[in-house]
């Protein structure tokens, strides 16, 4: 099923978490650099999340800081 205009265009424009890198987490995402360093530690040891929720699992994360933001971050 296609998406909706307006949905994939949200969806080209969310940053995808399972690809970022430390700025780009940093600067969109909002989070610290050693927040930014456990999320990249965690997606290399345990491979990609599938939806945000997978990250509240993250020692050193605060998830609510994504969960603030997740209308522009996505697991992809």
């Amino acid at each position: 099923r296609e998406l909706m205009p307006k949905a994939k265009e949200a969806a080209q424009k969310a940053l995808d978490l399972n690809t970022a890198t430390a700025i780009e987490l940093e600067s969109v995402a909002g989070l610290l650099r050693k927040e930014a360093a456990a999320l990249i530690a965690h997606r290399e040891k345990n491979g990609p999340c599938k939806k945000l929720e997978d990250l509240r699992k993250i020692a050193g994360l605060d998830y609510k800081k994504i969960e603030a933001r997740k209308e522009r971050l996505a697991c992809m």
